[in-house]
């Protein structure tokens, strides 16, 4: 029996060796595959020697345009709307109206009124100019004749001269009255919100009977092209040139997207695209790095525009 004990006893603390010693192996085998992994990750990151990574965000090359009214110190309602959000447009196409279109209408003819009647009295000027002039060298005739008195002949040439200046004064009115009708246009023009180029609707910012603000009536951009908006850091950017390939690396997307650096900033300021480690650091000094997407990845991109990426800079060899 106590053979059997000690038997047993054996058994068991072998039987634990063992398992300690699997223990071991596998979390030695765990470390080893998890600094493999960290290893490729800072490679496709850009931390390998030679290459730039960079934080940066998804944008249309045309940019995000902001369409609002002109400024006026009168409030301004959005009267109707054309479009909706998504909607493609073609250049100059109407978006929306304002509410202040009526007055701008009234005003413009009003302008129109009063350049109609100024050119009415220069033509009626024209005519008393001719007459008072030709009246004046008869009279001056006739006083170089002693037919006259010399006062008659000077009555004639202040009636002749005080015509030509109503003329010169009309003229001058008249050039003003251009000048307004040409201002009542455009402000009339101004009521209707346009397209600035072909492109999409990305939102609608002030719906139909809202007071215009300064946040806009809507957002626009044309999406043929994307862009990423990399931010470098300033003691990487002499590193970075035009030509350029880069690497883009979209979150839970394992292939990159592939870009060519085309537009190297000029100015260095702080960051705008914060990494999402909390302890990362948020006032970098950093330079604008734009870089074309392949177009045959554009429309993939076209809904996570200002989605943050990681960037890597492939080295020129």
């Amino acid at each position: 029996m106590l053979w059997l004990c000690v038997k047993n006893t054996r058994e068991n603390t072998l039987r634990g060796e063992m398992v300690q010693r699997l223990k071991h192996f596998i979390i030695m085998s765990s470390l080893f595959l998890i600094m493999l992994c960290v290893s490729s990750l800072a490679h496709a990151d850009g931390l390998s020697p030679g290459a730039v990574g960079a934080m940066g965000i998804i944008e249309p090359k045309s940019r995000v345009l902001t369409l609002t009214h002109k400024g006026t110190m009168e409030p301004v309602t959005v009267s109707m709307l054309f479009v909706q959000e998504g909607e493609f447009v073609a250049e100059g196409q109407p978006l929306a109206q304002l509410g202040n279109r009526a007055t701008r209408k009234a005003e413009l003819e009003e302008a129109k009124a009063r350049l109609v009647r100024l050119k009415a009295q220069l033509q009626q000027n024209d005519v008393t100019e001719v007459f008072t002039r030709k009246e004046y060298e008869r009279r001056k005739v006739l006083q170089h004749q002693q037919a006259i008195s010399v006062s008659e002949k000077d009555e004639t040439e202040k009636n002749w001269k005080t015509a030509a200046a109503q003329g010169a004064a009309l003229r001058a009115e008249i050039l003003e009255a251009e000048a307004s009708l040409a201002v009542a246009v455009q402000n009339l023009e101004d009521t209707t919100i346009r397209a600035p180029f072909a492109g999409t609707i990305l939102e609608i910012l002030t719906r139909q009977g809202e007071r215009a603000s300064d946040k806009g009536i809507m957002t626009f951009a044309n999406l043929s092209a994307m862009d990423v908006r990399a931010e470098v850091f300033e003691s990487d950017i002499a590193r970075i040139k035009t030509g350029q390939k880069a690497e883009i690396f979209l979150p839970q997307q394992i292939m990159p997207v592939q870009g060519v650096v085309y537009h190297v900033g000029f100015v260095v300021r702080g960051n705008d695209v914060n990494d999402t480690d909390p302890l990362a650091d948020r006032d970098n000094r950093v330079v604008s790095v734009r870089i074309a997407v392949d177009p045959a990845i554009a429309p993939q991109l076209k809904n996570q525009i200002y989605r943050r990426v990681s960037v890597r800079f492939v080295p020129k060899m």
